[in-house]
């Protein structure tokens, strides 16, 4: 698949998230889109990026979390890449339209993301995304269930931090 500009509303609300995810879970672009939504959420309502994440993930990576609104809590590395997001809330806002320049502070709630390839293997997926804070492309995998949804797998190039805010007042 060819570079793909993708634009969307900033989401706050989980079942809007999940109804939106649902819709477009055919679509490896915008599931990595939704996934950067997810962690947009970790700064305002940790939980509720939590259950947004959950969605979205392999089964293995979650449990059974009935205080969650998606009745899934996470677990393993995508928790801890949640928690890393708590700490660098520039990485996701880097893949939606933050830059460097302007300490990734987001415009409104109008989104960017530019899927640069997508390399599809059977079930199988690698996406590689554009981010304003790295001098490289950033990849993550996927692999499609029998619903005919793709379920993010590996994740950790997306969440590893980005070059700090440019500051010209030196």
């Amino acid at each position: 698949m060819a570079k793909r500009t993708l634009k969307m509303k900033m989401i706050r609300d989980f079942d809007k998230f999940k109804a939106s995810w649902e819709k477009t879970a055919d679509d490896p672009g915008m599931c990595a889109f939704h996934y950067m939504i997810a962690l947009l959420n970790v700064e305002e309502d940790y939980q509720r990026a939590c259950a947004m994440v959950s969605i979205m993930v392999h089964k293995r990576y979650t449990k059974e979390d009935l205080m969650s609104p998606s009745g899934l809590g996470l677990w393993g590395n995508h928790l801890n890449f949640v928690n890393h997001i708590k700490y660098n809330p520039n990485t996701p806002k880097s893949y939606v339209g933050g830059v460097p320049e302007k300490a990734y502070e987001l415009e409104g709630d109008d989104l960017t993301l530019t899927v640069l390839k997508v390399e599809t293997k059977g079930k199988n997926c690698t996406v590689y995304l554009y981010s304003s804070g790295r001098d490289r492309p950033a990849s993550g995998s996927m692999e499609k269930n029998k619903h005919g949804q793709w379920k993010l797998t590996g994740t950790s190039t997306w969440i590893m931090s980005v070059m700090p805010p440019i500051d010209d007042d030196f």
